[in-house]
């Protein structure tokens, strides 16, 4: 699917102490015209809780998994308030809106495409739809990114716990050609100029401009 971005915020952003940053990405969406945006949210400080419950009760794998799948979609309708015209979506793939906000509950119940190991996280259930739509650009938004590394091999990014451990085997399993960004919240500004370019383009910028004007990662 053409003019396609999935864009993943992560969990940590919705939450009181970060709604600052957090109104940021939401304004740098709104302002991007002529590309179709599907949302997919981290589970945050929910996902955190079924993790800790976990560990003290070891619930069954499956559990967790759908516990932490609800996590994210909680989160998903905590986003979507700030959003006037946009679309839920889930099991079928139609994209009215220019802005999108994926519920995973019912994808993960039919399709059920992933392992259910906390090494899965949000990161891999965005790079996963983002494979089944052939999107054309993936970007993470995160709290940090890999300081003065333009470029980084993904299983770097999971050794320094940017994503989560199973990414890097299905980033390797890509079927064509996925622009993947990891963006720190200084460099969302610049959201428009992200998907519209190439990554030469934007190592290009990158090297022109500030460096913390692209504070962010391309994945290899």
């Amino acid at each position: 699917m053409s003019n396609l971005t999935v864009l993943k915020i992560g969990g940590s952003f919705i939450n009181q102490q970060n709604l600052k940053e957090l109104k940021i990405i939401i304004k740098a969406i709104k302002t991007t015209n002529k590309h179709k945006l599907i949302i997919v949210t981290g589970g945050g400080q929910a996902a955190d809780f079924v993790r800790g419950y976990d560990k003290k009760v070891q619930l069954k794998a499956s559990s967790s998994h759908f516990a932490a799948v609800a996590a994210m979609e909680l989160n998903a309708y905590m986003i979507s308030d700030f959003f006037d015209d946009f679309s839920f979506f889930s099991t079928e793939f139609v994209f009215s809106k220019k802005i999108n906000v994926f519920l995973g509950l019912d994808y993960y119940r039919e399709i059920d495409p992933l392992p259910h190991s906390w090494n899965v996280s949000s990161d891999s259930i965005a790079l996963e739809l983002s494979q089944r739509l052939k999107a054309d650009n993936l970007f993470l938004i995160k709290q940090r990114t890999m300081k003065n590394n333009l470029e980084i091999k993904s299983q770097s990014a999971a050794d320094n716990k940017l994503i989560d451990s199973y990414f890097p085997k299905l980033y390797q399993e890509l079927d064509g050609k996925l622009k993947t960004l990891i963006i720190n919240t200084k460099s969302i500004k610049n959201l428009k100029i992200l998907i519209e370019n190439t990554e030469a383009e934007i190592l290009n910028k990158a090297l022109n401009l500030k460096r913390e004007n692209f504070d962010l990662n391309i994945l290899e």
